[in-house]
This record gives C-alpha cells, structure tokens and sequence, in this order.
C-alpha cells in the first residue's frame, strides 16, 4: 500500500500533472488507495478465501502503513529535498551574486556538487547519452536522511509520550482518526459496515458526481460546470477590510461534520474578530511589512504566533502530572503507578528514543552551519509548531492547517541575520525542505496513527516495526522517483 500510494501521488503530480493529492493532514493520496482497498480487495479476499480474510486488527495496522507512506511522495517531503539541493546552482545568475555570496558557504557534505552540470540536469533533464550521476547524490543524501531518521525517531516516541494525555485524559475528538475506524468496522456480510449504508453512498455520490461533471469541461470548455466547485470566492466587506474568503471544500466539510461544534463556532467567530483588527488597523495606517508567515496580515500572523506559544506551553502544563508518570515509569520500568503496555513502545524506550533523536537532529543543525544560540530559538518555534498544528488537527480535524510563523522566520526575525549569520542562514533555510507548514508534519500522522491503533490494545508493539518498514520503503522508493522522473524529464517541467 505505501509502495501503491507513491505511485498513485507521482503520477498525479508528475506525469498528469493533476490534482495535489498530498497537502492535507488525511491526505488524499492515501485515502483513495485504502478506500478502493476497503471496497475491492477486502470484499474480494473474503469472497474467494475466507479463512485469510483481513481482521480488524490487521486493517488498522494496513492504514496506518498507507497513511505513513503518504508523508514522502512529491510535495509532501521528499520532492523538496533534492530539488531545494540543486537549486542554489542552477538558479545562480550574475544579478543574484549567488556565486559569490551562497555558494562558497554551502558545506559540501550535504549539497552535492555540480560536476559537469548535473544540477542544471535536475531541471533541465539528461542530455542524451549521459548516465545518471548516482554518484554526487550518495553522500549529501546519506546525511539528509540520518536527518529525517533523528526527526521521525523523535517525533514517533514524542507522540507516543502525549498519546494516553490526549486520547484519554483530555478526549480530543480525532474527527480524522474516526473516518478510518468506521472504514474498517466488519459487515453483516463480506463487505464492510460502511458499504452497507445508504447515508454513505449519498453522502459520497453527490460529491463525486459534481466532480466528475465537471471534468468533462477539462476536455470541453463550453461544457456547463458547477461554480461553487471553482477556487475561492471573497465577499468584500469595506476599503481596507479583507475580504471574507469562501469556497466549497467537501474535503473540509466532511471532516468538520465530525468536529465538536464549539470547536467549530470557535475557529470562524475569531477569523471574524481578526478580519475586524486586521480592517481597523488598516484604517488607522497601523501595518507590518510582509514576510514569510501567514494569516490575513503580519500583525494578526504574529499576534498568533505568541498565541501559539501559550498554547502549546497550557497543553504541556496541563499534562505536566501525566509526564512526570512518564518520567518516573521510564527511570523505573517496574513502578506500578501507570501502565505502558498497551503503548506502542514502552515509556523508558519513548524517552531514550525522543531524546536521541532531538541529539541527532539538533548535532546535524549545528554541523549545517546554525550556531547553538540560533539552534535554540529555531528549536523552540519548531516545538511550537508541531505540538500545536498537531494539537489542533487532533481536535478540530481540520485537514488544512498552517503555522502562523515558521519556525525558520520567527528565529531568524527574532535574532537577526547578522546574529545567525552566513552558515546559520544558509542551513535554516535548507530546512523548509524537511520541515515547513505547508508539508503534512510527521506527528499528525504519527499521533493520528496512535490514536486508530489505540483499538488494537497490546497488540499496538507491531506499530513501530510497522512505521519503521513503511518509512524505509516510502522514502527510498519516493526519492528514486523524483531523481528518476526529474533527471528524465527535468524537473522544471513537471509542474511543480
């Protein structure tokens, strides 16, 4: 499944140049391979071998293989890597100065070098007759992924650690977590509960069928389409105020249908209130130049990113007697007060397994170039980030979700250029390859997947092999894709 995923995401993205199945948290891109899996294979298993028909159990560990193997292809992780690698040289002009100023600071054991040209390939595409240059990638991607390892490693056991706080403690709602749980309810007969509902095939057929209406406009343009299915449509409200933005996302709506409804009045009644500051301050000449953040102005983006902080810092108060059970059972494996056993690794291994990670990591960042000063600032709008975009997907289930400030502008806005310096600057922004808001964070997936193989009890020990295997898999076969395609085709051209 997470080998059919990538191939299902570069084709879509690559060679169709088609929908972006990959920028969401429930990622279409391992929604449809698993619900065409629930709807075909399964049935078809236990029609022809009854005896091998796919447990429950053995379900949820398949989705969350398939949802994991979504975190790669294209633009979700692995397409920026060797792309953001290649570009400094390709990209070098006489006007930019690039090859005085960025070029010299780039460390050579984790940027390839441009031998003969083969970063201009990348984009450009082979030349015939030449042969992939395997060779220059070997080592800087060898790096980059013990770089993702240390990440994934961290955030695997970080979640597990926040796991019983959330799921059981506090009861977020996981509006994502509970569309696969139903997926995988056994029927009467050999197809699944959901199959056998007419809501269900209401529900799906309507969209469906709009979307499939208006496709057919792709190959004619004088064919009739539904408009609400167009873009984003904004209501103005007066000079100076943004405009209330709409647009019909079935996507969105289906997951908020499972989404707690203060929740719900919560998100839009202060998207209202910051479109009335944003307007009024307008007004008033009171703004902000732009930069790289977001929101409906710099001043909201950072008002929000100090909110951010006291969220994120609340929710660690709030589960400050849960990690300190953690702490205790982790220094003494045979302490009774709580059990891990029902925890996909046991609590002394999340922690010995979080902080190795954040080691390698945070030693990887200051052989990049960040200073430890730097690596502090950038470390705690990281936290920030992940804990509370993957806080808020796991309560308000909203599949579309960013960051107010990325961690890479609030440290470099915080200190300065001059403070971070050259190598400081040139290795954060090399990290919005790995880790930015616009590409799904590995602890969504992570704390969703917690979360679906909560059902699976003891059983739920098979989760990290399980996440080990699909991450080795989905990562090598994805970054040979992109070289593959990008190398044949040139990257340039494949509309991303």
């Amino acid at each position: 499944m997470a080998a059919v995923v990538n191939l299902y995401v570069f084709a879509s993205d690559y060679i169709f140049v088609s929908s972006r199945l990959t920028f969401a948290y429930m990622p279409m891109g391992a929604m449809v391979p698993f619900t065409v899996f629930m709807m075909a294979v399964v049935p078809l298993v236990r029609w022809l071998a009854p005896r091998a028909a796919f447990s429950r159990a053995e379900l949820i560990v398949v989705f969350a293989m398939t949802f994991v193997g979504a975190i790669f292809p294209t633009l979700s992780m692995v397409g920026f890597i060797p792309s953001m690698l290649a570009t400094p040289y390709y990209f070098a002009t006489p006007e930019n100065q690039w090859a005085s100023l960025l070029l010299p600071h780039l460390p050579k054991w984790a940027f390839p070098p441009n031998e003969g040209g083969v970063m201009e390939w990348f984009f450009q595409g082979m030349p015939e007759g030449e042969t992939f240059p395997w060779t220059v990638w070997v080592l800087p991607l060898t790096w980059w992924t013990m770089a993702l390892a240390g990440l994934a490693t961290a955030t695997f056991c970080g979640t597990v650690i926040l796991r019983r706080q959330w799921v059981e403690r506090e009861r977020l709602a996981f509006p994502l977590a509970q569309v696969p749980l139903a997926m995988v309810e056994p029927g009467k007969g050999r197809l699944p509960a959901f199959m056998g509902s007419k809501v269900f095939w209401i529900g799906a057929g309507l969209p469906l069928f709009a979307t499939a209406w208006n496709v057919i406009s792709f190959f004619d343009p004088t064919f009739p389409t539904f408009p609400l299915f167009h873009g984003s449509h904004y209501v103005p409200i007066a000079p100076g105020f943004p405009g209330i933005r709409t647009k019909v996302n079935l996507l969105v709506m289906g997951f908020a249908y499972l989404t707690p409804l203060e929740v719900l009045f919560s998100v839009w009644f202060f998207h209202v209130v910051a479109i009335v500051q944003v307007g009024t301050m307008n007004r008033l000449g009171l703004t902000l130049p732009w930069g790289i953040w977001n929101g409906l102005s710099p001043m909201t983006a950072w008002q929000d990113q100090g909110a951010f902080i006291v969220f994120v810092g609340l929710s660690l108060w709030m589960a400050r007697r849960h990690l300190r059970n953690v702490a205790r059972k982790a220094w003494d494996p045979r302490w009774d007060g709580v059990d891990d056993s029902t925890e996909p690794v046991s609590y002394r291994a999340a922690v010995v397994g979080l902080a190795v990670g954040v080691v390698l990591v945070a030693s990887w960042l200051h052989r990049l170039g960040m200073g430890w000063g730097t690596l502090v600032v950038y470390g705690l709008g990281f936290v920030v980030s992940y804990l509370g975009i993957t806080k808020i997907v796991a309560q308000c289930g909203l599949p579309y979700v960013r960051n107010p400030v990325p961690p890479q502008t609030f440290a470099a806005c915080t200190l300065g250029s001059i403070a971070i310096g050259p190598a400081g600057l040139i290795a954060m922004a090399a990290t919005f390859a790995i880790w930015c808001d616009n590409k799904p964070i590995l602890a969504t997936t992570m704390m969703h997947n917690h979360r679906v193989g909560d059902e699976l009890g003891r059983r739920a020990r098979v989760l990290p092999w399980a996440t080990a295997l699909t991450c080795i898999a989905a990562f090598s076969l994805a970054l040979y894709l992109t070289l593959r395609i990008c190398y044949a085709k040139g990257g340039a051209t494949t509309g991303c």
